[in-house]
């Protein structure tokens, strides 16, 4: 056996402990170093994690989104290998391309550049929920987790077992199932939303769909600002649900997610249901066909999902004094957003000018996290001797809830934490 006394097993947070986002967390046994997930908030500049500059053995990928993902190919400077699902890494690597050509058109500097991209997935092995990975002092178990297409959670197993969410969702959706909830003696989870619930799902999407029919048939057209990777196909689904009635069109990254996502069907859990929806809508190519999505167009889906460059400036810059018109936004806007700003003070960046724009705007929660009830049932099922709260600038509300039922960590971004793993 392993002499675990004398090697202790250790984490500690490059990103992640202590807000929403930029997520990374190293686990160092007696033979290997490890992260979990390692990504940046794109945000204006982009907010970056601790930079891990000792070698990293293995780097496990929950998914793809960029507050996960983003900061992988960094690691490409040293040997590391890379684990995730095939779908992960495919939409992975788009959004690392993606995120080069914003840093160049904005001028910011960038961590890597187009060769660590090839090289990350040159160096990526796909992986299947329920496969183990063998480490010399460890194994890894894959979970599914639900959140989107092709998110799985890691299952850490030593002396003792370690589960790391990445970000889970806790209901069922179009899109996937809900998460696993595997035995393990310290949970590291998300609690993006503690504190607060959402509302029940298939309410949002009936009163969503009503909202854009009223708009429509009283004059204005709707444009629905969606992230790429999800939400945009989840839109697309509920919107299906007007029955082909009006001209629906879809611009920006949405278009190439839905082309991988009918690649990777397996991980659809309604596939049909999408491949209908994207029977029913036009694509935007190019500038000709912009413009006739803003002249004939109904309903435009469109990046960015928080208003922060993209096609979406062009729609919004055309509605901008229509009252009838409306902006319904359907994910979280980081705080400095372009969406923020328009939510709670009524003004939007459009081409570098403020404007106050007469069109509604209203949010509707879609949201693939799991929220606060949701997340006391996962942590209690789950049964962990340890809790670790991530991914969260607000712990307390579970905390609070769970108390004298868990030991809860409570970690810093940069702190090592010694663990009995």
């Amino acid at each position: 056996m392993k002499d675990y006394d004398v090697h202790p097993t250790s984490i500690k947070f490059l990103g992640g402990a202590e807000e929403v986002g930029k997520v990374g967390m190293l686990l160092e046994t007696r033979n290997h170093r490890v992260i979990f997930d390692y990504g940046f908030n794109a945000e204006d500049p982009p907010n970056y994690p601790i930079f891990a500059n000792e070698p990293i053995d293995f780097a496990f990928l929950t998914h793809a989104h960029l507050d996960h993902s983003g900061m992988m190919p960094y690691l490409t400077k040293g040997d590391t290998e890379f684990f995730g699902t095939s779908l992960t890494s495919e939409i992975a690597t788009l959004l690392h391309e993606d995120s080069l050509k914003i840093a160049k058109l904005e001028g910011y500097s960038h961590p890597y550049g187009k060769k660590s991209v090839r090289l990350f997935r040159s160096r990526y092995h796909n992986v299947s929920v329920n496969q183990t990975i063998t480490l010399q002092d460890v194994s890894i178990d894959v979970k599914y987790a639900g959140h989107i297409p092709g998110a799985v959670m890691y299952l850490v197993t030593g002396k003792k077992t370690l589960l790391f969410t990445g970000d889970i969702n806790y209901i069922d959706t179009d899109l996937v199932y809900k998460c696993d909830t595997p035995r393990a003696d310290i949970l590291v989870v998300e609690a993006t939303y503690a504190g607060r619930n959402h509302p029940d799902r298939k309410e949002t999407e009936r009163l969503f769909v009503e909202e854009v029919r009223n708009t429509i048939e009283t004059g204005g057209k709707v444009v629905i600002p969606s992230f790429a990777v999800g939400r945009t196909q989840e839109v697309l689904i509920s919107l299906n649900m007007l029955k082909g009635k009006y001209n629906i069109w879809l611009d920006g990254m949405g278009k190439k997610i839905n082309q991988i996502y009918t690649m990777f069907r397996q991980y659809i859990k309604n596939y049909s249901g999408l491949k209908k929806a994207m029977l029913n809508i036009n694509v935007v190519n190019n500038r000709y066909d912009r413009e006739r999505a803003m002249k004939d167009g109904d309903i435009i889906v469109t990046t960015s999902g928080m208003l922060d460059g993209g096609p979406v400036e062009y729609y919004l810059s055309n509605i901008k004094d229509d009252p009838k018109s409306a902006v319904y936004l359907t994910g979280f806007q980081v705080p400095n957003s372009n969406g923020r700003r328009l939510f709670e003070q009524g003004i939007v960046d459009l081409y570098g000018l403020m404007v106050q724009p007469q069109f509604k705007v209203k949010m509707f929660n879609f949201s693939a996290h799991i929220d606060h009830n949701h997340l006391v049932r996962f942590i209690r099922e789950v049964n962990p001797e340890k809790v670790i709260l991530m991914h969260t600038d607000n712990r307390e509300p579970i905390m609070q809830e769970l108390n004298g039922e868990y030991n809860f960590i409570v970690p810093k971004n940069g702190e090592k934490i010694l663990l009995d793993i």
